[in-house]
């Protein structure tokens, strides 16, 4: 009776740590480039990336930028993606989808109903105040391979 309970055991292990079976989970990141400042983006694993990543397999894409509220940048993509929207409070390195076809990357707090992408890796709330508080209206957005 032990053994089928611990072979059971390990079974229901392996089925939540896919890597038991030897899948591993490579998350996919992006890159932002503003003016002459570029910071990288982990994915989020959900069907709005995905289709992101679709998006960039073919080429970067470059897209207006602005600024909004004192918090966030936001920009605009040519098409839209799935949301799946729920109310967060964000923070410095968040990454949002909004109304489906606009990123919105945080280096404050807000709180609103959003589709999470990801998150600035590699960067504190002060570094991404200045990156992203400039007055650049263009941006370009890059899948890193």
């Amino acid at each position: 009776m032990f053994y089928k309970t611990a072979l059971f055991c390990f079974f229901l292990l392996c089925l939540t740590f896919k890597p038991c079976f030897g899948d591993q989970v490579k998350m996919s990141m992006i890159e932002i480039t503003l003016g002459s400042q570029s910071f990288k983006i982990e994915l989020e694993d959900n069907k709005a990336t995905h289709e992101l990543i679709q998006l960039l397999s073919k080429d970067a894409l470059e897209v207006s930028a602005r600024n909004y509220g004192g918090f966030e940048k936001i920009l605009t993509l040519p098409n839209y993606l799935p949301t799946n929207d729920r109310q967060i409070r964000s923070n410095a390195g968040d990454v949002f989808l909004y109304n489906g076809n606009q990123i919105v990357i945080f280096y404050d707090h807000n709180s609103w109903s959003y589709t999470p992408l990801g998150k600035v890796v590699e960067a504190n709330g002060k570094d991404l105040e200045k990156i992203l508080s400039g007055n650049e209206t263009k941006a370009t957005i890059s899948l890193i391979k």
